[in-house]
């Protein structure tokens, strides 16, 4: 029988007032990408990818608007670091900004 990873979840408290605030059928969307996260350790395009040149990874959920998350590995942990609405093709630098200066709060 194949054991499951299972890792750790983790929420930015800033992080989980943002997903507070979406849209119900945008948290559930989210809410599945974290249970695989969970259980597969990682996500796969197109539902994920790594942000080039940095440790943030990106949680994709397209409807009729574009919504990202962002999270980091923090040892054996996965930490929820952010969500936002992405308004156009490129990722908006603030976004990105607000993510790693977040995550700096938790590395050693």
């Amino acid at each position: 029988m194949e054991q499951l990873i299972r890792k750790r979840i983790h929420f930015d408290i800033r992080a989980q007032k943002e997903i507070s605030a979406l849209p119900f059928h945008i948290q559930k969307e989210f809410g599945d990408l974290i249970n695989e996260l969970k259980y597969e350790g990682r996500l796969e395009m197109p539902h994920g990818r790594k942000m080039v040149g940095t440790k943030l990874f990106e949680m994709r959920v397209s409807t009729d608007t574009i919504w990202r998350g962002f999270y980091a590995y923090v040892g054996d942990d996965i930490l929820i670091l952010s969500f936002f609405n992405k308004k156009s093709q490129k990722t908006a630098k603030n976004e990105l900004s607000k993510a790693l200066n977040r995550l700096k709060n938790y590395e050693k």
